[in-house]
């Protein structure tokens, strides 16, 4: 396995759970804390709520994770802030565990240097008026 949440973990839990920690630990890369509501947690983990919860609740067992709760008294609860506490873990994902990779963009043109426009008038045209290919210095490919 290979992905944000280290296969030594991951032995611990089930596909779903390990999917919610992956979301959690996504959120974690990019903000230091999950802070997204479990019905968030378990959609882009394509997974039901109750299978985040057990995930959550394994998770602080096995002393990998720290969940604050912000209940309010007479109100709903603010999402919990999830935190990652495993020195194990943190380390994977400081050391790029997830397998990103850094992409830059490039143009997404075919290069026509070299090639002139008649050269390229031929190309399956019809009535059989060119065939065979053309190479850029003119010169004709008798492959078929």
């Amino acid at each position: 396995m290979s992905g944000v949440v280290p296969a030594k973990i991951a032995a611990s839990f089930t596909t779903g759970e390990t999917a919610a920690l992956t979301v959690i630990a996504r959120q974690v890369q990019r903000a230091g804390v999950c802070v997204l509501p479990i019905d968030a947690i378990a959609a882009q983990a394509g997974v039901e709520r109750t299978t985040v919860q057990n995930a959550l609740r394994q998770g602080r067992l096995l002393g990998l994770i720290l969940v604050k709760e912000r209940r309010i008294p007479g109100r709903p609860s603010l999402p919990n802030v999830v935190s990652i506490v495993s020195k194990e873990w943190t380390t994977w994902l400081k050391l790029g565990g997830g397998g990103f990779k850094k992409l830059s963009p490039t143009a997404n043109q075919i290069s026509t240097q070299g090639w002139k426009r008649k050269d390229c008038a031929g190309f399956g045209a019809p009535n059989g008026h060119q065939t065979g290919r053309q190479t850029p210095s003119g010169q004709r490919d008798r492959r078929p």
